[in-house]
């Protein structure tokens, strides 16, 4: 059996009854849902699968958080099996593509 971990001022029994410091706490800033998304679409690197793929991937979440806020005990399985049939689609066209490529 493991041993409990020591604590980060070394508990003993002359400062058991002390009250800790407590620890400040950085502030975090709140992005907004899509501006990281934004800054990826602006770089060249993305492709036209990555920003299919996105955009899947936020209307997916979109539906889920607005499904389930309007009721918690609703069923996902569709919207999934949905997905992968998307999904699979934008396989495809970039397999297509990537050969189109090739044959260039």
């Amino acid at each position: 059996m493991s041993s409990k971990r020591p604590t980060a001022n070394g508990l003993n029994d002359d400062n058991w009854d002390v009250k800790e410091e407590r620890e400040e706490y950085g502030e975090f800033r709140v992005e907004s849902k899509n501006e990281d998304v934004e800054n990826l679409m602006v770089s060249d690197s993305i492709s036209k699968h990555d920003e299919k793929l996105i955009k899947l991937n936020q209307s997916v979440s979109a539906w889920i958080e607005t499904n389930v806020d309007k009721n918690p005990f609703c069923i996902l399985s569709p919207i999934f099996a949905e997905y992968e049939k998307c999904l699979a689609e934008l396989e495809k066209e970039k397999e297509q593509e990537q050969v189109s490529d090739l044959a260039k």
